[in-house]
Formats: structure tokens, sequence, C-alpha cells
């Protein structure tokens, strides 16, 4: 009997505990009524900008390269002032059927070049930057393009480029524009160009990055030879008796662009197209301090036809920012 009596005793206990805790009715009904809670997202990325030809943003951080040859539209990292890049590449007039993939030291088909970026004017949205390009790196004639000196083919250019809301820009500017002497062959190099990006991942917020950008170039971005290209148009003389160089004595517009995907802030990879040649290229950010990168491309596309493996040329760069 005294235990039937002890659980109706904590029955009666359990109902009475029940009826305290239950909520009066207007306060379930103002829960109800209420909107159900929202866990906070992650942040916006930052605006995209550029350092050279790296993808850069807002917060300071420099990624990988998302072109080799092809400038973009971004505005210039308000983060970093400069960059020094150094450019190498094989076979300038073209690689022959049982060439070797890598050219020896002393074969005279190995070549590359030199590059100062100084941004010096910046607001909000908009950058100005002038450049200053160094066709000889050596003056050492036992190694190849070491016949002339480093004060040989010196030339400069400049850089004007507005952001266009958090994901995109244009630019125009120039590369080996004003040219101080007649050794300079790569190109008098003027663009014009607009480029966007598209964060992928987690709702438009995270990487990875896919970045488009296109326009129209001179020089060796619209001539790989002196003679006339089939997508070139209102091309103009403006020298006469080069003795490097032809292509320079006609200014000749013609579309480039490219195409990159950035998997995150230290890898990428891109195609890049300009008069006829295509390159397909991979980039890598070594560093999240200063910006170091390096990138390689080879080309696997010439005069718009896929070229054969014993055909394909690389070329390769090292960037570090300031």
């Amino acid at each position: 009997m005294s235990t039937h009596s002890e659980n109706l005793a904590k029955d009666k206990i359990g109902a009475s505990a029940n009826e305290q805790e239950a909520a009066p009715p207007e306060v379930v009904a103002q829960e109800a009524a209420m909107p159900p809670r929202i866990f906070p997202g992650p942040p916006p990325p930052p605006p995209i900008q550029a350092l050279n030809r790296s993808v850069a943003f807002g917060d300071g951080l420099v990624g990988p390269d998302i072109s080799l040859r092809i400038p973009n539209g971004f505005r210039w990292s308000q983060r970093w002032f400069g960059d020094v890049s150094i450019l190498g590449y094989d076979y300038q007039n073209g690689r022959n059927p049982g060439d070797p993939f890598i050219p020896a030291r002393d074969s005279g088909d190995l070549d590359g070049w030199g590059i100062i970026h100084a941004n010096i004017l910046q607001t909000t949205n908009w950058s100005v930057a002038l450049n200053t390009s160094f066709r000889s790196l050596q003056n050492n004639p036992d190694i190849p393009g070491g016949s002339t000196g480093i004060e040989d083919g010196v030339s400069s250019g400049f850089r004007i480029a507005r952001a266009i809301g958090d994901t995109g820009g244009i630019a125009f500017g120039g590369e080996q524009v004003i040219q101080w002497d007649d050794n300079t062959d790569t190109g008098r190099n003027l663009y014009l160009m607009a480029s966007n990006g598209w964060w992928l991942g987690d709702n438009g917020k995270d990487y990875p990055l896919f970045i488009a950008n296109g326009g129209l170039g001179t020089g060796r971005f619209a001539s790989l030879t002196d003679k006339d290209e089939p997508f070139n148009f209102t091309c103009t003389p403006v020298e006469s008796n080069r003795k490097v160089g032809k292509v320079d004595e006609n200014l000749c517009w013609g579309p480039i662009g490219s195409v990159s995907l950035v998997f995150d802030e230290w890898w990428g990879t891109f195609v890049e197209y300009a008069i006829g040649r295509a390159t397909l290229g991979i980039s890598a950010n070594l560093t999240g301090g200063i910006p170091l990168r390096v990138t390689a491309g080879v080309h696997f596309a010439e005069n718009d036809e896929i070229v054969s493996f014993d055909e394909l040329r690389w070329i390769t760069q090292f960037s570090i920012g300031f």
C-alpha cells in the first residue's frame, strides 16, 4: 500500500511541475509568429584587383597569375606598390621537328626579358602605373642574348585602370610603348582590356574563382611576325627602317583574351589567346607574405591550329611584388 501511495504522490508532483513549466498560450503564439533564426554566413569576398598578371584582392592578398603575356582589366593592388617580372621562353621563331623541348644553353634558342611596374597614383576605384622593360637581362656573350648590354632595348609604358564593382574592371595601357632605341623586338604593345570574376563556391562567396578577360592589343599582342595577321585591323604606319622588330613599323590592333580558374590563393590555371596563338598555363603563389609567383605554360596552338607534340614551345615567368 505504501508503494502505491508513493507512486500516486510522485504522479501528482510530476503533473504539477509540468503545469508550472508549460508556457502561457500568448507566449507560445508570440514565439510561433517570430521569424526563424538566421545563422550568419561567411563575409563577402574582398574586391578583385591585380598585381601585374596576378589576381590580387582588396585585403592585400595576391594569388597566382591569371595569364602570362596578356594583361588584364583589373585595377592595380591597393596594398602593393610595384612588381618585377622576368620572362623566359624558347624558339622565338618557331620549333622545328626534332628540336629538343629544352634547348641547350648555348644553342641560341633561349631568350627572355624583364619588366618593372610601379603604381604611382591610386584612388578608391582608379589606379595609374608606369612600367619599364629590359630586352636584354645580361651582357655575357657566352650566354644566349648576351650580345647586347642591359642598357640596350630599354622601353617604357603605362597603365590606367578603373574598378567596376567588386569583381570587374577596365584598363588601357601599354608596354614597350616608348622605345629608347631600335633594339626592342618584343612589340609596341598597347591594350584595352575588360575583366570580370565570378566566385563559384559557397553561394558566390568562396573559391574557385573564374575570371574572363578580353580586349584588343597591338604589337606582339596583334602580330607574331612582321607580316599582316588575318584578324588585324586599323593598321597605321608609325616607323620605318627599323633594325629589329619590323612588326613595330605598323601599329595594328587585334583581339586578345584569357580565361582562368583560380582554385585558391595558391594555385590557378589559365588559357590565353592572341593573334592565332593559344597558351595553356599553370601558376603558383609561393608565399603568404611578399608576393612571389612562378608560372609556366606551353603554346599548344599556332596560327589557329593545334600543334604536334614535337612542336610545343614553353614560356615561364617569375614575379615578385614590393
